[in-house]
């Protein structure tokens, strides 16, 4: 790997790392010290990562129920659920990465970093499904 492919995945990472260190506190969870503040997050979490697994559900059965071939349905299908693995790996990757740039004085800050982290991008994914999958046409 050369030189300018180190500093573009290098840059890649810090700006994401930065735009998760400067993100907007999550609504409901604004002022409260680090560990209310956690516990918080992790319900917040929770609730989009349900509501996520809910839509992933409903997006499958929106496919099944598709007015197209029932081979494209199924290969869309497959495709459906590797993106929500592949989804997973980002996530908990780009969020990881959150966890580790802070000093072990700053650790449960940055743990509400990344919990804030993977609810953003859980209700993103959740939001662009149903983008997607809310007009498609039905038997």
């Amino acid at each position: 790997m050369n030189i300018y492919s180190k500093i573009v995945i290098f840059s890649c990472f810090a700006f994401s790392a930065f735009a998760y260190a400067e993100q907007k506190p999550i609504p409901g969870c604004e002022g409260m010290s680090p560990p209310q503040a956690r516990s918080c997050l992790s319900q917040m979490m929770s609730e989009s990562e349900k509501a996520m697994v809910d839509m992933e559900y409903k997006s499958m059965d929106a496919l099944r129920r598709w007015n197209e071939a029932s081979s494209i349905s199924t290969q869309v299908q497959s495709r459906l659920v590797a993106t929500a693995k592949t989804f997973r790996i980002y996530r908990n990757a780009e969020c990881g990465l959150v966890a580790n740039l802070g000093s072990m004085s700053q650790q449960l800050e940055m743990e509400n970093d990344q919990i804030s982290c993977i609810y953003e991008l859980n209700i993103a994914r959740t939001s662009h499904l149903s983008l997607i999958f809310k007009d498609l046409p039905q038997r």
